[in-house]
């Protein structure tokens, strides 16, 4: 086997297993698919996937990483989350982080849930600053997913 079919082989596993990581919360879904792409951009000295392509997909899992929070935050203020929600919606992150991998899915949610259920006494509203939470989340994995299959037709077309 030449290098070119190994990192193609590497690549390419690496990017199925970025995309199972939108999905699974244990995997660093977005970076492992960067990291494909960038491994086969650099292994062909850039001449199949361009220093300018590589850069702007870069950026992209940058921000799109960033979105995950964001996108939480958002989702609960759609849903009328009052400043208790999205408080309790970031302790919920923070605290989250100890509980991985679930805890990065659950701790946002029951922060929402807790934080507005105590300052409004109102089960409904906290379930729906919880539900905006959820859908935040589920906003911010299919564009992580969109990304991550745009990342791989680029890598596909410079393989074929």
């Amino acid at each position: 086997m030449t290098t070119e079919v190994i990192l193609a082989i590497v690549s390419a596993m690496l990017m199925v297993i970025g995309l199972v990581g939108v999905f699974a919360p244990v995997l660093p879904g977005v970076p492992l698919s960067l990291a494909g792409f960038i491994l086969y951009a650099w292994g062909t000295h850039f001449e199949k996937l361009s220093v300018a392509t590589t850069i702007v997909f870069s950026v992209l899992c940058l921000i799109s990483i960033g979105l995950d929070a964001i996108a939480q935050y958002v989702g609960a203020k759609k849903f009328n989350a009052t400043k208790a929600g999205t408080i309790g919606l970031v302790i919920g992150m923070v605290v989250g982080l100890f509980f991985a991998p679930w805890g990065f899915i659950l701790g946002p949610v029951l922060g929402a849930f807790i934080g507005e259920y105590i300052v409004a006494r109102d089960f409904k509203q906290a379930a729906k600053s919880a539900a905006g939470s959820i859908i935040g989340t589920l906003c911010s994995s299919a564009v992580k997913m969109i990304l991550i299959l745009v990342m791989g037709g680029f890598l596909i077309a410079a393989i074929f």
